[in-house]
Order: structure tokens, then C-alpha cells, then sequence
């Protein structure tokens, strides 16, 4: 696998039909996904897979089908076509471009009952346009689940008609149903895959089903009602499985009300004086539900400024609805702030070591609002910068990759866009750029590579 990794690393700066490879996104044993760019300078993704004959005139089929496809929560495919790659035969898609997925969240962490629940609805959305148009996802897993635009987006380049005979399969992934390859595509497959990513999104771990012949245990600490929804996706009898307008149905539903406060018993006059039997007296439970009225507000505050993902109308993240991410520009910062006094951008600017001085201008990596809800404690991320005599950086290289390719890429990106205070000695110099992400906000600071 190393040799084949190094020769589509080579690849980058060609060109494919106009798409120029700007960098190699990720590799599997079937395909290449580069970053490229459309015509319009806006980033996508370019996904090679070799083309066998009459494999590949199908795998065309497909994503030419796809294309046709419009729904705000499916990746929009804008081209395909045929291509050599590496001296071989390629088929490839032109997508939009994915930063994250929710299967780079979930190492560092599960999502919470509400990022669950704000992950579901688009999903579900996504799932009831396709199965209503006749066709099958086919693919449903966290990897699958992207951003895009702050919004959630379900990948589209394995979509299938539904009815069609599974293809022969390397691997057989375990999101897929039982009657994966003896049967045909269908939306019961799907609603199989939803259940089996729902159990893993909120556990991080995927119900373990394929060493017993009984239907797969949900964990009961699973919270209502994505308790209740698995179950009724991991039946084994396709049959039996609930429908995605089942499903949404469940989930719109209210949650339990708190139980009913016991009814004051009536007073009688010979227990009480005739005065204190006032309607006076029967305003007062009224008067104690109000810090109840007021705890659901807060709630329902807490809720409208945490969700990770949301709907178009109140815009869902990155990750998870989070999780292809469109880029965003990077904010300048001005370097020469006093020790932890935060800039103008909201990013703290820590001037502590000596190379501190050397810095011109410093660009924040600015990171997408879901994705810096995501991060749970301090993720520290490290950059050689190396700058030429006109204090600019012609190179930044990774130190520290830390949980997350997206604030990977986002730090590097940043990086090569600072300016340090030219030299009058020719060559080049060497800092480490120093990044600390947190919920609250991030910080950087630099220092002279010695």
C-alpha cells in the first residue's frame, strides 16, 4: 500500500480534463480522492477509481444517475468522465469538497443526544428524497456523513437504483444489512446501515451482531427514543424494520412530560377558617412552576447554541448534518498584542517566545463554529514555517497532526499566510508556530527554530 501511495502523491500538479490535482485527499484499495478546483477558483473533489472495463462503464452509469439527483443534503456531483492515472485506466467523479465527516469525529468523541438528533433530521430527509425517487444510498456510514456550507451532506457517489443486484464485494463492511449480496438494493438496507451509525455515533462502538443469530442488543443506555428507533432498524427480517417516515415520525415526537403534581385535597370548614380557603391559596402552585418555565427556556437556549449540525434554515455544521466543507478565508490578526489580551479577531495572541518578536502578521486559522463546538479540552497542533529573507513562508510542514485532519489543514493554511520581519542575511529561517484550539477560542504564538 506504501508504493501505491507514493505514486499518486506524485500526481499531484497534474492535470485531469481541466482539474487540476492539488493535493491527494485520502486512498483506499479501490480509489484516489484528490482536491482540485472547479472553474470558478471554488474547491471539490476529484475521485479516481480504476476502470475495468465494464466496471467502469457502470460505475459512470451510476454517478451520471447521481448527477441528476438535487436535494440540500446530498453532496452534488458536477462532472465525470474517463482519465490515466499512475499508467492506469480511471474513471472519476467531480464532487464538492468534504474538509470533515463524522467518522473523524467519533475517535475523539460521541456525539451528544442532541447533536444526535440534529445529525437524524436532515438525514432523514436526505434518505426519504432518495428511497422516493427510487433510489438506495447503498453506503450509509459515518464516513459518509459530511459537511458542506455549515451543512450536513450525505456522500452520493455510491448511490444505487433500488432493485439493483449487489455487486461482488472485497469487503464486506459491517454497516451492511444482513441481506447484503443475496439480495438487491433496497431502503430496508439503508434503514439497517441508519441504525447500526445511530448506536455507533452515541456509543462509539458499532453493535456487535454478525457472531450471534438473534437480533443485535442496543445498548440501554442509549437515550430515548434513538433507543427504540435502532431497534426497529436492526431487525433482521428487512420486513419487519421501521420506514424513514416511520422514523421521523418517532423522533418528532414529544418528549414525556414530567408527572403530574398531586391535586391539593380539598379543606373543609371544619378543618380550616372559613378566610383561608381563598382562591387567594390556589395561586401559588402557579406561581412555583415558574422556575420550570423558566429551567425549559434555558434548555431550550442551551440547545439552539450547541447543536453541532442544523438545517438550511437554521444552518447546520460541519460535523456531524459535520461530517465537504467549503473553505473559509483566513483571518488576519496582527501580531504585536500584550500577553493575553485577545485580538480583534477573538483569538488570543500569546507573545512569549523570542520569535514572537519577528512576527509581522499573524493569520488565525479560522475555524468553522461546528467544528469548534466539537472540540472537547485543548487540542495543541505544531507548524514549521520555514521564511525566506523577505520574512515570507514558502513552506509549512506538519509537526503535530493532532485528532483531526480538517484543523490539521486548517492550521497549515493559516500558517503559510504569515509574515515575519525581513532579514538582511540571504537564506532561509526556521520557526515552529505554535496553535492552541479550544471551544472557547483559539491562540498562537511563535518561536525561532534553533
Amino acid at each position: 500500500m506504501v508504493e501505491l501511495i507514493t505514486a499518486t502523491k506524485q500526481c499531484e500538479g497534474q492535470v485531469v480534463d481541466r482539474f487540476p490535482l492539488r493535493q491527494l485527499l485520502g486512498e483506499t484499495e479501490n480509489s484516489t480522492v484528490f482536491l482540485t478546483e472547479l472553474e470558478n477558483g471554488d474547491k471539490a473533489a476529484i475521485k479516481f477509481v480504476p476502470a475495468e472495463a465494464y466496471e467502469g462503464t457502470k460505475q459512470l452509469s451510476y454517478w451520471k444517475r447521481a448527477a441528476q439527483l438535487s436535494h440540500p443534503h446530498l453532496l452534488k456531483i458536477f462532472e465525470s468522465g474517463r482519465c490515466q492515472l499512475s499508467g492506469r485506466n480511471q474513471v472519476y467523479a467531480v464532487m464538492q469538497y468534504a474538509e470533515e465527516n463524522l467518522g473523524e469525529i467519533l475517535p475523539s468523541r460521541a456525539l451528544t443526544p442532541v447533536e444526535a438528533r440534529e445529525m437524524l433530521e436532515p438525514l432523514l430527509d436526505c434518505l426519504g428524497y432518495l428511497h422516493g425517487s427510487g433510489f438506495v444510498h447503498g453506503h450509509l456510514k459515518p464516513g459518509n456523513i459530511m459537511a458542506s456550507d455549515n451543512q450536513l451532506k450525505l456522500s452520493s457517489d455510491g448511490i444505487r437504483q433500488a432493485g439493483e443486484s449487489y455487486s461482488p464485494a472485497k469487503n464486506r463492511s459491517g454497516y451492511n444489512a444482513p441481506e447484503a449480496g443475496s439480495a438487491t438494493f433496497s431502503p430496508s438496507a439503508d434503514v439497517w446501515s441508519l441504525g447500526i451509525a445511530l448506536v455507533e455515533v452515541l456509543t462509539q462502538r458499532m453493535p456487535d451482531w454478525e457472531n450471534s443469530a438473534g437480533e443485535p442488543v442496543v445498548p440501554p443506555s442509549l437515550p430515548e427514543p434513538f433507543r427504540e428507533i435502532a431497534r426497529h432498524c436492526l431487525k433482521r427480517d428487512p420486513n419487519a424494520r421501521w420506514t424513514v417516515p416511520q422514523i421521523k415520525v418517532r423522533l418528532k415526537e414529544p418528549r414525556p412530560l414530567a408527572p403530574a403534581l398531586p391535586k391539593p385535597q380539598p379543606v373543609t370548614a371544619e378543618a380550616k377558617p372559613a378566610r383561608e380557603a381563598k382562591p387567594a391559596r390556589e395561586a401559588k402552585p402557579a406561581r412555583n412552576a415558574m422556575p420550570v418555565v423558566l429551567a425549559a427556556l434555558v434548555v431550550l437556549a442551551v440547545i439552539a447554541g450547541t447543536v453541532l449540525f442544523r438545517h438550511k434554515s437554521t444552518p447546520p455544521v460541519s460535523n456531524p448534518s459535520q461530517m465537504a466543507l467549503k473553505t473559509e478565508q483566513m483571518e488576519e490578526v496582527p501580531a504585536k498584542h500584550a500577553p493575553g489580551q485577545p485580538s480583534s479577531s477573538g483569538t488570543e495572541t500569546v507573545a512569549t517566545s523570542s520569535g514572537q518578536g519577528d512576527v509581522l502578521r499573524q493569520v488565525a486559522p479560522k475555524i468553522s463554529p461546528g467544528a469548534q463546538r466539537s472540540i472537547r479540552g485543548r487540542i495543541k497542533l505544531r507548524v514549521r514555517a520555514h521564511v525566506d529573507a523577505g520574512g515570507n513562508v514558502t513552506r509549512a510542514d506538519l509537526l503535530s497532526a493532532g485528532p483531526s485532519r480538517y484543523f490539521a489543514r486548517m492550521v497549515v493554511d493559516a500558517a503559510r499566510q504569515w509574515k515575519f520581519v525581513p532579514s538582511a542575511q540571504a537564506g532561509q529561517r526556521r520557526y515552529i508556530l505554535h496553535f492552541d484550539l479550544t471551544r472557547r477560542g483559539n491562540s498562537a504564538y511563535a518561536e525561532q527554530a534553533r
